[in-house]
């Protein structure tokens, strides 16, 4: 996260921070300019109901019909897999336009990147390509979804996330060609 808002900061992009690493954040930590818009970079972005922005969602009476179409398609990708848990909490999203949650429940999501992130090796969470990985990437839509790891992915691992629209980068550390890769999508 950090070297995101270094690299934004060194290409003067970054217009706005909030370091707030809590869960289910109400504010980005950053807003930056992305192709003439804003966009705004999420930790631990939450889509849970009960949580997301504090609780924001559980509270209203009736949600916005993006979010009904959003939660239609959540059954829809989690029905269609094996996945026993609802995973509505990626590591990191970058929104384009939305600068806080009144934002999100007013506009909808318009979801850039999702980045889930890992730092052990893959035997230790190969099964999260099935329980969290490509669900997110199916219940977010986002445009580019991307899989970071600070330890090597084997090679066959990486082609099959590939031909699922996945990009898996490894090595993601600072100082490593992992990370310049990540920042070159960004």
């Amino acid at each position: 996260m950090l070297q995101i808002i270094t690299y934004l900061k060194n290409q003067a992009r970054l217009k706005l921070l909030n370091l707030d690493f809590s869960q289910s954040s109400s504010n980005p930590i950053a807003i930056f300019s992305c192709n003439g818009q804003d966009c705004s970079l999420w930790y631990e972005f939450d889509m849970n109901p009960h949580t997301m922005c504090r609780g924001l969602l559980w509270n209203l009476n009736s949600g916005p019909s993006w979010l009904e179409n959003f939660y239609q398609r959540v059954t829809k990708c989690i029905n269609s897999s094996t996945v026993t848990s609802i995973p509505l909490r990626p590591d990191i999203v970058i929104l384009r336009g939305a600068k806080n949650c009144q934002d999100i429940l007013s506009n909808g999501l318009s979801v850039e990147i999702v980045i889930e992130c890992k730092n052990q090796q893959y035997k230790f969470w190969s099964n999260n390509i099935k329980t969290q990985i490509l669900p997110y990437k199916c219940i977010f839509n986002p445009n580019k979804m991307i899989l970071a790891s600070m330890e090597q992915i084997p090679n066959i691992i990486k082609t099959q996330l590939s031909n699922n629209g996945v990009i898996a980068i490894d090595l993601v550390e600072p100082n490593n060609n992992g990370i310049t890769q990540l920042l070159k999508y960004i």
